[in-house]
């Protein structure tokens, strides 16, 4: 084996549904583990699992909802998957007919319903299979990753510059009464939320 080296473990995505005043958005994220070398006495692998954000979108203000299958599928194609995608969308709100809209179009990924709320704790799948996840949480695991510097953007990522900026000014102890968007951070702390949920997809070299 040469190094160094990967292997693509998953592909996933977060749908951040508009609320209000912010955007629609979608972020992308691919999980990866990177092999680094190799003991010299054990012969064992060195390496270390990233959490890398492939692509960030915002649909235009009064984007339909409707049409969004149709974006997805565009975006999802373009991605090459051997294995299907895991999509998570917000369903509080308005987003629970959305996700049967999007369930429903035949995507090649497996839908996760993410009910958000305020709560400290996120709870259990329940009986119509939407999870219930605390904004704290989200937040929370995604600082983590960014902290742990497991998280990455790929080169030349558009909308990198309005993502770091949200970050910048959202903080999790008063998220709810931001003025700031913060749908990008949303879209991928779900994308990073279904990493949790889901088992990583079979392994795939790069």
């Amino acid at each position: 084996m040469r190094f160094p080296s990967e292997v693509i473990t998953g592909t996933y995505l977060g749908l951040d549904l508009v609320q209000r005043r912010d955007y629609t958005a979608l972020a992308v994220v691919r999980t990866a583990t990177v092999y680094l070398g190799q003991e010299k006495v054990a012969y064992n692998f060195v390496k270390r699992d990233e959490l890398r954000v492939i692509h960030l979108a915002r649909f235009e203000l009064g984007y339909p909802y409707t049409d969004l299958p149709v974006a997805l599928r565009g975006v999802i194609q373009q991605l090459d998957l051997s294995e299907p995608a895991t999509l998570a969308v917000d369903a509080t709100g308005p987003g629970l007919p959305v996700v049967e809209v999007i369930r429903r179009s035949g995507l090649y990924a497996n839908i996760l319903s993410a009910m958000i709320t305020g709560g400290a704790s996120s709870g259990t799948k329940s009986n119509n299979g939407v999870y219930t996840i605390a904004r704290k949480e989200l937040l929370s695991d995604l600082r983590v990753a960014i902290e742990s510097r497991k998280l990455k953007t790929v080169p030349r990522l558009p909308l990198k510059d309005e993502l770091r900026a949200e970050l910048r000014t959202l903080e999790a102890e008063s998220a709810a009464h931001s003025r700031a968007h913060d749908d990008l951070v949303f879209a991928v702390a779900l994308a990073l939320w279904a990493v949790k949920v889901r088992a990583p997809a079979r392994p795939r070299a790069a």
